[in-house]
């Protein structure tokens, strides 16, 4: 299984910046910080977050400028 997991399209990333901004989008949004991880992964990479979390989808709604990276999934 690790070497199907090794072969798939997923990358690892660990950039220690990310749990900066994760902490400082968390805080922002009054959000856990597991989410927000997330969030300042797709910002770095211009990439999309798709969620079913409602929670989450509401808390990014009130910061325009981070609602961008984030999508409902539909």
């Amino acid at each position: 299984r690790l070497a199907l997991l090794l072969a798939s399209p997923v990358r690892f990333s660990s950039h220690p910046q990310d749990v900066d901004q994760a902490l400082a989008i968390a805080c922002r949004l009054k959000h856990p910080v597991y989410d927000c991880l997330y969030l300042a992964l797709a910002i770095r990479e211009q990439a999309t977050v798709v969620t079913a979390d409602k929670r989450f989808l509401a808390a990014v709604s009130t910061a325009p400028d981070l609602s961008g990276f984030v999508r409902p999934l539909t």
